[in-house]
């Protein structure tokens, strides 16, 4: 069974509202839209009939798990084992309700301003109707309570408060708006002919602004904020994702040019040691020594150093310096010479010759 903390849609007999109709159609139907409390209000029946009435309610809310309150006569409600009785400001005080119908049963009273709310929680109600909210035939003359009430109570009670009188699909809006999560309705469901339809509509609505509560407490204000709040992760994630992949990008970018660098570093650093090993062997080969001693050798200024060669040929020197059968070039006084002139060109005394040897594909 469920507790009054639980229930949010509160709906009272009115057979007035439903001529032709059977109590217990209108009630069955009104509990299958989504009231989870019903209660019994009769003030024209006689007691067998007002008996007879309470014994069926409280078989209907028992087998589909609602409430059953009975209105104003709590020997009905200890008779009927009913949930609670509801009592209004000018019925049995409350001290006295709760000394006959004991701490087992609920007692709700009717309120007409926060002062009377707060002296019945203070005096033990487990609930209170807080109205007429609007001007209902349901209590004709009674000045209605307006909204404003209803964001006193609101504000100011702990325990569950019905909003109540005039309350229908139409103004269940503004009602909630001013604060209430609980909703009493009396005409606009019984007298309907859908009463299951008009439930359902009440309880969604409140079932609205209870997610809206929920969404509050976690940081958003409206439905509209949270998923503005679901874009801003989204759009967060997608451009930490971006910023990666650029990232991750970039540093692949420079380690490609770093290691491209490094390459180019290795190839230069391995020609030049070529072409010196090349020089080297070229002061080994043709010694300016050698030429002193004998008159026939040609001085030269080969690859950037002062040296002497007994070839006449540009051919004959790159076969002295072993450089005949590899992948080499020769400049001569500044020029490339074709391969194929190398053995024809000659060589004269000071001449600048250069073999630069090619590495990898060059």
């Amino acid at each position: 069974m469920r507790t009054i903390e639980d229930c949010k849609l509160y709906v009272i007999t009115g057979e007035q509202y439903h001529p032709g109709r059977p109590l217990a159609e209108v009630m069955e139907a009104a509990i299958a839209g989504g009231a989870d409390i019903v209660q019994l209000r009769d003030k024209n029946g006689t007691p067998a009939e007002r008996f007879a009435k309470a014994k069926f309610l409280r078989a209907l809310t028992r087998r589909h798990g609602a409430l059953f309150i009975v209105n104003d006569d709590t020997e009905l409600a200890l008779a009927a084992d009913a949930d609670g009785v509801h009592l209004g400001q000018d019925d049995l005080p409350l001290e006295e309700a709760r000394r006959r119908v004991g701490r087992g049963m609920l007692i709700g009273i009717s309120t007409h301003e926060i002062a009377q709310a707060l002296e019945a929680e203070r005096a033990g109600a487990d609930y209170v109707g807080v109205g007429p909210v609007y001007p209902t035939a349901t209590k004709p003359g009674r000045k209605a309570v307006t909204t404003s009430y209803v964001s006193e109570a609101a504000a100011m009670l702990r325990i569950p408060f019905f909003a109540i009188g005039g309350i229908a699909p139409e103004t269940a809006g503004d009602v909630l708006a001013a604060g209430a999560r609980r909703l009493c309705a009396v005409s606009a469901v019984v007298g309907h002919p859908d009463p299951a339809a008009v439930c359902v509509s009440l309880k969604r609505s409140i079932e609205k602004w209870e997610a809206l509560d929920a969404g509050r407490m976690n940081g958003w204000t409206t439905a509209e904020s949270m998923e503005t709040e679901e874009t801003k992760k989204s759009e967060k994630i997608k451009e930490t994702e971006e910023t990666k992949v650029t990232e991750e990008t970039k540093v692949t970018e420079e380690t490609k040019v770093t290691e491209e660098t490094e390459e180019s570093e290795v190839t230069k650093v391995t020609e030049e040691s070529l072409v010196t090993e090349e020089c080297m062997k070229t002061a080994a080969v043709v010694s300016p020594v050698a030429a002193t001693a004998d008159g026939m050798r040609i001085p030269l200024l080969l690859n950037g150093k002062r040296a002497w060669s007994e070839a006449s040929t540009l051919g004959a020197l790159a076969t002295a310096l072993g450089l005949a059968e590899r992948r080499v070039m020769a400049e001569l006084n500044g020029e490339a010479v074709p391969r194929e002139d190398w053995n024809t060109v000659q060589i004269r005394a000071d001449d600048r010759v250069e073999f630069v040897q090619f590495v990898g594909g060059g």
